[in-house]
């Protein structure tokens, strides 16, 4: 048993040669990873705003019909209403008795 520290410290050709291909390799894997989760994410955000958008105009849309119809109601009231100032007591009571 050798102890002598320049004799554990050698390394074969073919070793260091695997090492490097290794280190290369994980470095890729990581890149692409990286590449793939970022892209993802960002395709996800994108997608949920397109949602949130879509789902906002469609409740907007909802929420203009109904109050479209309703002061299109007020307008016929105060239509409706308007003349009952102009009409005498007397022929009011007649008209609407």
């Amino acid at each position: 048993m050798n102890n002598n520290p320049s004799h554990r410290r050698h390394i074969s050709i073919q070793s260091k040669l695997l090492i490097s291909i290794l280190v290369t390799a994980v470095l890729i894997f990581i890149a692409t990873l990286g590449y793939i989760i970022t892209n993802t994410n960002y395709n996800a955000i994108e997608d949920a705003e397109k949602f949130v958008n879509a789902t906002a105009q469609q409740y907007a849309n909802q929420v203009k019909a109904e109050l479209d119809n309703d002061i299109a109601t007020c307008r016929s009231l105060t239509n409706a209403f308007s003349g009952f100032k102009d009409i005498d007591k007397e022929q009011w009571v007649v008209i609407y008795n």
